[in-house]
C-alpha cells in the first residue's frame, strides 16, 4: 500500500533460569510471503510457550512472524518490489525488509538463528544445519521426532541430501548470522509441505531441547574451595 510504512516486529519470550547461561536464538518466519505454515507454525508455537514455558526454559527467543510483510499481504514469494528476500542477505542489498532483518541479526548476538519456510513443490520435509556436528546432535532427533509424530511419514531423499543425517548448508545469501563474526551462530533450516505447521512446531521445540543439552554441557561447572584453617 502506497505510503504506508512498515516494521519488523518482534515478540521475545524469557524462560525460566537454568544452572547455564542465557541461549539468545532467533527465530524467523514468513521470509517467503507465502510462506503461511512457517507462520502459522511460530503463532502456534509461542502460544505453546505461554501455556507451558517450561518447554523455553534458559532460552531468551526472539520470533519475527513476517519478515517479509508487503509479500505476504499480496500473497507472493517475493517482496513487492519483486525481490526473493532470501538470496538477499549480507550482499549489500538495498532491500528495506533485508536490512531491518540484518540489524537484528547483526545487533543481538544471536547464539543460534533458525529459518521456517514452507515447501509447496514436493510433500517433505527438509531440514538443513549449517554446523556438519549438530547434523547428528539436533537434525538427527527433529526427523526421529516428526517420523515418531506421523506413522506415515518416511524421510525421503531431498535436494541431494537425506534428512536423516542432516544436511549441512550454507549457501549465499540465505538469512544467517553475520558473516565477518568472530562466533558463528548455529543456523537452522525447516521446511514443511503445506498443510505440516505442526511437523515445524515439533521441530522447534525438539532444536530448543536437543540445544540445551549441547550448550549445558560445554558450560564449566562451578568450583568451590575450601579455605584451611
Amino acid at each position: 500500500m502506497k505510503g504506508r510504512v512498515y516494521e519488523l516486529p518482534r515478540y521475545t519470550f524469557a524462560g525460566l533460569a537454568t544452572c547455564g547461561p542465557t541461549i539468545r536464538v532467533g527465530i524467523f518466519a514468513g521470509i517467503h510471503g507465502d510462506d503461511l505454515e512457517g507462520i502459522l507454525a511460530l503463532i502456534l508455537f509461542a502460544q505453546m510457550l505461554t501455556a507451558k514455558p517450561d518447554l523455553g526454559a534458559g532460552y531468551h527467543l526472539s520470533l519475527y512472524l513476517i519478515c517479509n510483510p508487503t509479500g505476504y499481504e499480496d500473497g507472493t514469494r517475493r517482496s513487492r518490489t519483486g525481490v526473493d528476500l532470501n538470496g538477499q542477505f549480507w550482499k549489500s542489498s538495498r532491500a528495506p525488509e533485508v536490512q531491518l532483518s540484518q540489524a537484528e541479526l547483526a545487533g543481538r548476538a544471536f547464539h543460534g538463528i533458525i529459518s521456517l519456510h514452507t515447501n509447496d513443490t514436493k510433500a517433505c520435509f527438509f531440514g538443513a544445519v549449517s554446523d556438519q556436528s549438530l547434523g547428528h546432535e539436533i537434525m538427527e532427533p527433529v526427523f526421529q521426532a516428526v517420523t515418531a509424530f506421523s506413522a506415515h511419514y518416511r524421510p525421503p531423499i531431498f535436494n541431494g541430501f537425506h534428512p536423516r543425517k542432516g544436511a549441512v548448508r550454507n549457501g549465499a545469501g540465505i538469512l544467517s548470522g553475520p558473516p565477518l563474526n568472530r562466533r558463528r551462530p548455529f543456523e537452522v533450516i525447516l521446511e514443511a509441505p503445506e498443510t505440516c505447521a505442526a511437523w515445524l512446531i515439533i521441530s522447534l521445540n525438539t532444536i530448543l531441547k536437543e540445544y540445551r543439552k549441547i550448550h549445558l554441557s560445554k558450560t564449566p561447572t562451578p568450583t568451590t574451595t575450601q579455605s584451611k584453617l
